[in-house]
């Protein structure tokens, strides 16, 4: 199985998200940072998100969806 494992990052996390090729299809990376965004704390309700406006992307594109499985890494920049 192929995966694909995308980088983001703002000015105070870096955020890792490996993803089973059905996220980045239909996402945009800002539309996975605004996901993530205030939930770093939480990378369980951070994955939650990113996989439910998948599916609702991939739902509206007809009526094909793939199992979604999103994985997401925090590293903090502040600190040392």
């Amino acid at each position: 199985m192929k995966q694909k494992i995308d980088c983001v990052s703002d000015a105070c996390t870096e955020v890792l998200v490996a993803n089973s090729l059905d996220i980045f299809p239909v996402l945009s990376n800002d539309e996975v940072v605004s996901c993530i965004a205030g939930k770093e704390a939480d990378v369980g309700a951070a994955c939650e998100a990113t996989v439910r406006l998948a599916a609702e992307k991939w739902d509206k594109q007809g009526s094909y969806r793939d199992d979604i499985t999103c994985l997401i890494v925090t590293f903090d920049q502040n600190t040392a």
